[in-house]
């Protein structure tokens, strides 16, 4: 597959993932985990080129720590 198709396939899925975790009315991040695990080379072997998704895994974790940093303030964490 080429680069093109597998970053498509990782937006895709994460479309699917995200309105299945809108339906069952729970937090995205268990189920953004899960597939991309599936996704991954150990289970499913479609993702070749592992640069892109080492870059795509840690923006989607700064991402993660700016979503906990608008929901919660100090005081709530204390």
């Amino acid at each position: 597959m080429t680069v093109f198709i597998q970053v498509a396939l990782a937006f895709t899925s994460l479309a699917i993932i995200s309105r299945l975790s809108k339906y069952f009315k729970s937090f995205f991040l268990p189920f953004y985990i899960l597939m991309g695990i599936a996704l991954g080379p150990l289970v499913l072997g479609w993702t070749t080129n592992q640069e892109i998704f080492k870059l795509l895994g840690e923006l989607g974790r700064v991402f993660l720590m700016f979503y906990l940093g608008y929901e919660f303030s100090l005081s709530r964490i204390l």
